[in-house]
């Protein structure tokens, strides 16, 4: 993986990230939301609560649509990342943003020159979603590889070798599973740099042993990687302390 377009991240960790990522050529480039808006007490607060999160800003109203994506910007998130969320499909009651709130949110994310995401579970969100003149919806077609992490049972990047098998097991070719973690998330995001093999493009390449056209599991047998042309050497990487 050399890019990864994260959906929530913590103002001093995201800091902590991109500088790793200015300083070390092997570290995948990052695109973030950095804090997703939410209502407080809303999804995902939970997480506080199970300690997996630290406390993080919410929106409470109108009043404060403007100041939140402010700070966002301030933090150089590239998108802004809106949650539509009740919380039952997750067997609980939580807090939600009102469609007045949405609707402000991405007019002043658009304002900002980010691009809007929706984290959506139903129908009636991704409506509302739409209607909010929301670019994207996490977890809803079209389909974008990721994986969750913030659940403790994911990795970055290596976790997605795993999707990639889910999504042909689920009925995507080979060949749409891998645009799903290439492509399609490069457009999505307008990464117009990156994502296809192209004359002119960033060269960001994974070189493996067999072809993952036919069988999806070849993405795990790398033999080369490339981050922006410069080819790195994994087995430095491996044996590189943190």
């Amino acid at each position: 993986m050399t890019t990864e377009l994260d959906l929530f991240c913590m103002p001093a960790l995201l800091a902590e990230l991109r500088a790793a990522v200015r300083d070390r050529d092997d570290h995948a480039d990052l695109r973030s939301s950095g804090v997703g808006a939410t209502a407080p007490g809303g999804h995902p607060s939970q997480l506080v609560q199970w300690g997996i999160y630290p406390e993080f800003p919410t929106v409470a109203g109108l009043d404060q649509v403007e100041s939140f994506v402010a700070d966002r910007v301030a933090e150089d998130s590239e998108y802004l990342k809106i949650i539509l969320e009740d919380g039952s499909t997750f067997g609980i009651e939580s807090p939600r943003l009102s469609p007045e709130v949405v609707r402000a949110l991405a007019e002043a994310a658009h304002a900002a020159g980010l691009r809007t995401v929706a984290h959506v579970s139903t129908q009636a969100d991704a409506d509302l979603a739409i209607e909010a003149g929301i670019e994207g919806l996490a977890h809803l077609v079209p389909i974008l590889a990721g994986t969750d992490a913030a659940t403790g049972r994911s990795v970055h990047g290596f976790s997605l070798h795993g999707e990639l098998a889910a999504l042909v097991d689920a009925g995507l070719s080979p060949a749409a599973a891998l645009t799903a973690a290439t492509a399609a998330p490069a457009d999505a995001y307008g990464l117009a740099d990156r994502g296809r093999l192209q004359p002119g493009l960033r060269a960001d390449l994974l070189l493996v042993d067999g072809d993952p056209t036919a069988d999806i599991t070849a993405t795990r047998e790398i033999s080369g990687v490339w981050k922006g042309g410069v080819p790195l050497d994994r087995e430095s990487r491996a044996a590189r302390p943190e």
